[in-house]
Protein backbone atom coordinates (compact mmCIF):
# COMPACT_ATOMS: atom_id res chain seq x y z
CA UNK A 1 0.00 0.00 0.00
CA UNK A 2 1.32 3.42 -0.95
CA UNK A 3 1.99 5.91 1.82
CA UNK A 4 -0.33 8.91 1.88
CA UNK A 5 -0.05 12.33 3.47
CA UNK A 6 -1.32 12.53 7.05
CA UNK A 7 -1.87 15.60 9.18
CA UNK A 8 -0.56 15.62 12.75
CA UNK A 9 -3.78 14.23 14.17
CA UNK A 10 -3.69 11.28 11.79
CA UNK A 11 0.01 10.73 12.52
CA UNK A 12 -0.69 10.46 16.24
CA UNK A 13 -3.55 8.03 15.64
CA UNK A 14 -1.19 5.98 13.50
CA UNK A 15 1.40 5.95 16.29
CA UNK A 16 -1.21 4.69 18.75
CA UNK A 17 -2.85 2.15 16.46
CA UNK A 18 0.04 0.76 14.45
CA UNK A 19 3.11 1.39 16.63
CA UNK A 20 1.53 0.89 20.08
CA UNK A 21 2.76 4.27 21.32
CA UNK A 22 1.21 5.38 24.60
CA UNK A 23 -0.67 8.59 23.74
CA UNK A 24 -0.01 10.04 27.19
CA UNK A 25 3.73 10.12 26.40
CA UNK A 26 3.40 11.97 23.08
CA UNK A 27 4.76 15.52 23.01
CA UNK A 28 2.80 17.52 20.41
CA UNK A 29 5.50 20.19 20.31
CA UNK A 30 7.75 17.69 18.53
CA UNK A 31 5.40 17.61 15.56
CA UNK A 32 5.58 21.40 15.29
CA UNK A 33 9.38 21.26 15.04
CA UNK A 34 10.02 18.14 12.97
CA UNK A 35 8.38 16.09 10.26
CA UNK A 36 7.30 12.50 10.77
CA UNK A 37 10.17 11.39 8.52
CA UNK A 38 12.62 13.16 10.85
CA UNK A 39 11.05 12.10 14.10
CA UNK A 40 9.68 8.57 13.67
CA UNK A 41 10.69 6.76 10.49
CA UNK A 42 14.50 6.57 11.04
CA UNK A 43 14.07 4.84 14.40
CA UNK A 44 11.26 2.37 13.76
CA UNK A 45 13.68 -0.52 13.17
CA UNK A 46 15.31 0.19 16.55
CA UNK A 47 12.05 0.04 18.47
CA UNK A 48 10.34 -2.79 16.57
CA UNK A 49 10.88 -6.40 17.66
CA UNK A 50 10.40 -7.93 14.22
CA UNK A 51 8.27 -8.02 11.07
CA UNK A 52 5.14 -9.98 10.21
CA UNK A 53 4.35 -12.03 7.08
CA UNK A 54 3.42 -8.78 5.27
CA UNK A 55 6.81 -7.24 6.17
CA UNK A 56 5.20 -4.80 8.59
CA UNK A 57 6.93 -3.93 11.84
CA UNK A 58 5.90 -5.71 15.01
CA UNK A 59 6.16 -3.53 18.13
CA UNK A 60 6.12 -4.20 21.88
CA UNK A 61 2.63 -4.04 23.42
CA UNK A 62 3.36 -0.57 24.85
CA UNK A 63 5.92 1.89 23.49
CA UNK A 64 6.83 5.19 25.11
CA UNK A 65 7.24 8.14 22.75
CA UNK A 66 10.30 8.99 24.81
CA UNK A 67 12.13 6.13 23.07
CA UNK A 68 11.79 7.91 19.72
CA UNK A 69 12.94 11.16 21.30
CA UNK A 70 15.96 9.46 22.83
CA UNK A 71 17.12 8.04 19.51
CA UNK A 72 16.34 11.34 17.79
CA UNK A 73 18.46 13.15 20.37
CA UNK A 74 21.41 10.80 19.87
CA UNK A 75 21.06 11.18 16.11
CA UNK A 76 21.12 14.98 16.47
CA UNK A 77 24.13 14.77 18.80
CA UNK A 78 26.10 12.75 16.24
CA UNK A 79 25.09 15.13 13.44
CA UNK A 80 26.11 18.21 15.42
CA UNK A 81 29.53 16.74 16.14
CA UNK A 82 30.01 15.60 12.55
CA UNK A 83 29.27 19.14 11.39
CA UNK A 84 32.21 20.38 13.45
CA UNK A 85 34.52 17.59 12.29
CA UNK A 86 33.63 17.97 8.62
CA UNK A 87 33.71 21.76 8.84
CA UNK A 88 37.30 21.50 10.10
CA UNK A 89 38.13 19.08 7.26
CA UNK A 90 36.55 21.30 4.61
CA UNK A 91 38.42 24.40 5.77
CA UNK A 92 41.66 22.44 5.71
CA UNK A 93 41.01 21.26 2.13
CA UNK A 94 40.03 24.79 1.07
CA UNK A 95 43.17 26.32 2.55
CA UNK A 96 45.42 23.68 0.99
CA UNK A 97 43.92 24.09 -2.49
CA UNK A 98 44.02 27.88 -2.24
CA UNK A 99 47.76 27.87 -1.60
CA UNK A 100 48.45 25.10 -4.11
CA UNK A 101 46.61 26.69 -7.05
CA UNK A 102 47.71 30.24 -6.23
CA UNK A 103 51.35 29.15 -6.10
CA UNK A 104 51.02 27.46 -9.51
CA UNK A 105 49.39 30.55 -11.05
CA UNK A 106 52.00 32.86 -9.51
CA UNK A 107 54.86 30.65 -10.72
CA UNK A 108 53.40 30.95 -14.23
CA UNK A 109 53.72 34.76 -14.03
CA UNK A 110 50.28 35.73 -12.70
CA UNK A 111 51.28 37.70 -9.59
CA UNK A 112 47.70 38.74 -8.79
CA UNK A 113 46.40 35.19 -9.37
CA UNK A 114 43.43 36.52 -11.32
CA UNK A 115 44.17 35.26 -14.85
CA UNK A 116 42.00 32.20 -15.43
CA UNK A 117 42.78 31.78 -19.11
CA UNK A 118 44.49 28.51 -18.16
CA UNK A 119 41.07 26.99 -17.44
CA UNK A 120 40.11 27.22 -21.13
CA UNK A 121 43.34 25.53 -22.18
CA UNK A 122 42.77 22.84 -19.58
CA UNK A 123 39.24 22.18 -20.83
CA UNK A 124 40.67 21.71 -24.34
CA UNK A 125 42.73 18.81 -22.95
CA UNK A 126 45.87 20.94 -22.82
CA UNK A 127 48.68 20.43 -20.33
CA UNK A 128 48.45 23.09 -17.61
CA UNK A 129 50.97 23.50 -14.78
CA UNK A 130 51.73 20.01 -13.49
CA UNK A 131 48.07 19.04 -13.27
CA UNK A 132 46.59 15.87 -14.68
CA UNK A 133 44.88 16.57 -18.00
CA UNK A 134 41.11 16.99 -17.93
CA UNK A 135 40.66 13.48 -19.35
CA UNK A 136 43.08 11.82 -16.92
CA UNK A 137 42.78 10.32 -13.44
CA UNK A 138 45.31 8.53 -11.29
CA UNK A 139 43.89 5.12 -10.44
CA UNK A 140 45.38 1.76 -9.61
CA UNK A 141 48.88 3.16 -9.45
CA UNK A 142 48.82 4.68 -12.95
CA UNK A 143 47.27 7.43 -15.05
CA UNK A 144 43.99 6.20 -16.53
CA UNK A 145 41.34 7.72 -18.86
CA UNK A 146 38.82 9.80 -16.90
CA UNK A 147 35.14 8.93 -17.15
CA UNK A 148 32.71 11.45 -18.74
CA UNK A 149 31.22 12.41 -15.35
CA UNK A 150 34.64 13.37 -13.96
CA UNK A 151 35.46 15.40 -17.08
CA UNK A 152 32.11 17.20 -16.88
CA UNK A 153 32.62 18.02 -13.20
CA UNK A 154 36.03 19.51 -13.92
CA UNK A 155 34.65 21.63 -16.74
CA UNK A 156 31.85 22.93 -14.53
CA UNK A 157 34.02 23.87 -11.57
CA UNK A 158 36.55 25.63 -13.81
CA UNK A 159 33.75 27.53 -15.53
CA UNK A 160 32.46 28.58 -12.11
CA UNK A 161 35.90 29.94 -11.20
CA UNK A 162 36.66 31.60 -14.53
CA UNK A 163 33.32 33.46 -14.71
CA UNK A 164 33.18 34.44 -11.03
CA UNK A 165 34.13 38.08 -11.68
CA UNK A 166 30.88 38.67 -13.59
CA UNK A 167 28.57 36.08 -12.00
CA UNK A 168 26.07 36.73 -9.23
CA UNK A 169 27.40 35.50 -5.92
CA UNK A 170 26.07 35.28 -2.36
CA UNK A 171 29.59 35.17 -0.95
CA UNK A 172 30.41 38.54 0.63
CA UNK A 173 34.15 38.28 -0.13
CA UNK A 174 33.44 37.60 -3.81
CA UNK A 175 30.98 40.50 -3.91
CA UNK A 176 33.59 42.81 -2.37
CA UNK A 177 36.21 42.00 -5.02
CA UNK A 178 33.65 42.19 -7.83
CA UNK A 179 32.56 45.67 -6.73
CA UNK A 180 35.87 47.19 -5.65
CA UNK A 181 38.38 45.59 -8.02
CA UNK A 182 36.37 44.18 -10.90
CA UNK A 183 38.03 40.78 -10.62
CA UNK A 184 38.08 37.83 -8.23
CA UNK A 185 41.52 36.34 -7.46
CA UNK A 186 41.94 32.63 -6.88
CA UNK A 187 42.47 33.03 -3.14
CA UNK A 188 38.96 34.56 -2.94
CA UNK A 189 37.27 32.40 -5.57
CA UNK A 190 38.11 29.26 -3.62
CA UNK A 191 35.90 30.44 -0.74
CA UNK A 192 32.70 30.20 -2.77
CA UNK A 193 33.21 26.58 -3.81
CA UNK A 194 31.37 23.63 -2.30
CA UNK A 195 33.19 20.66 -0.82
CA UNK A 196 32.33 18.67 -3.93
CA UNK A 197 33.88 21.34 -6.15
CA UNK A 198 36.96 21.49 -3.94
CA UNK A 199 37.40 17.73 -4.24
CA UNK A 200 37.13 18.05 -8.02
CA UNK A 201 40.04 20.52 -7.96
CA UNK A 202 41.92 18.11 -5.72
CA UNK A 203 41.41 15.27 -8.21
CA UNK A 204 43.29 17.30 -10.84
CA UNK A 205 46.50 17.51 -8.78
CA UNK A 206 49.59 15.35 -9.12
CA UNK A 207 50.22 12.53 -6.66
CA UNK A 208 53.01 14.58 -5.09
CA UNK A 209 50.64 17.45 -4.36
CA UNK A 210 47.91 15.13 -3.12
CA UNK A 211 50.36 13.47 -0.75
CA UNK A 212 50.86 16.82 1.01
CA UNK A 213 47.19 17.04 1.98
CA UNK A 214 47.13 13.41 3.11
CA UNK A 215 50.06 14.25 5.41
CA UNK A 216 48.24 17.27 6.81
CA UNK A 217 45.07 15.24 7.42
CA UNK A 218 46.95 12.41 9.14
CA UNK A 219 49.30 14.69 11.06
CA UNK A 220 52.36 13.06 9.46
CA UNK A 221 54.39 15.90 7.95
CA UNK A 222 56.93 14.85 5.33
CA UNK A 223 55.78 11.26 4.95
CA UNK A 224 55.50 9.79 1.44
CA UNK A 225 52.35 7.70 1.22
CA UNK A 226 51.92 4.95 -1.37
CA UNK A 227 49.55 5.68 -4.24
CA UNK A 228 47.00 3.26 -2.77
CA UNK A 229 46.79 5.37 0.42
CA UNK A 230 46.29 8.55 -1.60
CA UNK A 231 43.53 6.89 -3.62
CA UNK A 232 41.90 5.74 -0.37
CA UNK A 233 42.01 9.30 0.94
CA UNK A 234 40.17 10.48 -2.18
CA UNK A 235 37.50 7.82 -1.68
CA UNK A 236 37.20 8.75 1.99
CA UNK A 237 36.87 12.42 1.06
CA UNK A 238 33.92 11.58 -1.21
CA UNK A 239 32.35 9.65 1.66
CA UNK A 240 32.86 12.69 3.89
CA UNK A 241 31.06 14.76 1.26
CA UNK A 242 28.08 12.37 1.40
CA UNK A 243 27.94 12.63 5.19
CA UNK A 244 28.32 16.42 4.98
CA UNK A 245 25.31 16.66 2.68
CA UNK A 246 23.24 14.74 5.24
CA UNK A 247 24.20 16.69 8.35
CA UNK A 248 24.32 20.13 6.68
CA UNK A 249 20.75 19.65 5.46
CA UNK A 250 19.71 18.58 8.98
CA UNK A 251 18.68 15.11 7.90
CA UNK A 252 18.90 12.11 10.29
CA UNK A 253 22.19 10.19 10.11
CA UNK A 254 20.79 6.90 11.43
CA UNK A 255 19.52 5.69 8.00
CA UNK A 256 23.03 6.19 6.58
CA UNK A 257 24.48 4.21 9.48
CA UNK A 258 21.91 1.46 9.09
CA UNK A 259 22.42 1.14 5.32
CA UNK A 260 26.21 0.91 5.58
CA UNK A 261 27.03 -2.77 5.15
CA UNK A 262 28.82 -4.48 8.01
CA UNK A 263 31.66 -5.57 5.72
CA UNK A 264 32.53 -1.91 5.06
CA UNK A 265 31.67 -0.61 8.52
CA UNK A 266 35.24 -0.76 9.79
CA UNK A 267 36.31 1.68 7.08
CA UNK A 268 33.51 4.04 8.14
CA UNK A 269 34.45 4.04 11.82
CA UNK A 270 38.15 4.36 10.91
CA UNK A 271 37.29 7.44 8.84
CA UNK A 272 35.27 8.97 11.69
CA UNK A 273 38.20 8.43 14.05
CA UNK A 274 40.54 10.17 11.59
CA UNK A 275 38.12 13.11 11.31
CA UNK A 276 38.05 13.30 15.10
CA UNK A 277 41.86 13.22 15.39
CA UNK A 278 42.17 15.88 12.68
CA UNK A 279 39.73 18.05 14.61
CA UNK A 280 41.66 17.53 17.85
CA UNK A 281 44.76 18.95 16.17
CA UNK A 282 42.77 21.99 15.07
CA UNK A 283 43.14 25.42 16.67
CA UNK A 284 39.33 25.49 16.86
CA UNK A 285 39.12 22.25 18.86
CA UNK A 286 36.49 22.19 21.57
CA UNK A 287 35.68 19.04 23.62
CA UNK A 288 32.33 17.44 22.83
CA UNK A 289 30.43 14.81 24.82
CA UNK A 290 27.72 12.45 23.65
CA UNK A 291 24.49 11.23 25.12
CA UNK A 292 24.31 7.51 25.90
CA UNK A 293 21.74 5.05 24.62
CA UNK A 294 19.79 4.00 27.70
CA UNK A 295 17.45 1.75 25.70
CA UNK A 296 20.30 -0.54 24.58
CA UNK A 297 19.79 -2.65 27.69
CA UNK A 298 16.40 -3.73 26.31
CA UNK A 299 17.44 -4.20 22.70
CA UNK A 300 16.23 -7.26 20.82
CA UNK A 301 17.66 -9.61 18.22
CA UNK A 302 15.74 -7.90 15.40
CA UNK A 303 17.52 -4.56 15.86
CA UNK A 304 20.75 -5.91 17.32
CA UNK A 305 22.96 -5.17 14.29
CA UNK A 306 21.56 -1.65 13.96
CA UNK A 307 22.25 -0.98 17.65
CA UNK A 308 25.77 -2.35 17.32
CA UNK A 309 26.44 0.00 14.39
CA UNK A 310 25.28 2.99 16.43
CA UNK A 311 27.43 1.93 19.37
CA UNK A 312 30.47 1.65 17.10
CA UNK A 313 29.87 5.10 15.60
CA UNK A 314 29.56 6.61 19.08
CA UNK A 315 32.73 4.82 20.21
CA UNK A 316 34.68 6.04 17.18
CA UNK A 317 33.67 9.64 17.88
CA UNK A 318 33.99 9.55 21.68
Amino acid sequence: MKKQYQNVGAQIINLEKNKNVDKATINLRCFEEKTYLDLITPYSDLIAIGRDSHNKHIYPSVVSFDEYLEYNGIDASICNYLQMLIGCFEKMVKNFLMHKYCSKMKAAGDKQVKDFSWTAKYCRKGKVFDLLKINEVFLGGAIQPADPITIDRRRKVLKTISTMATSLSKNHMVQHYQTKYGYVPMFVAIHSLTLGQLLTLFSMLSQTDKNELVCIFNGTSGKRYPDSSIEKFEKDAIRIQVIRNIVNHYEPIFPFIQNTEMKTFNSLTDLLEKLKENYKRSVSYFPYSFATIKTLSSRNSYSLEFHIKIERVLKSLA
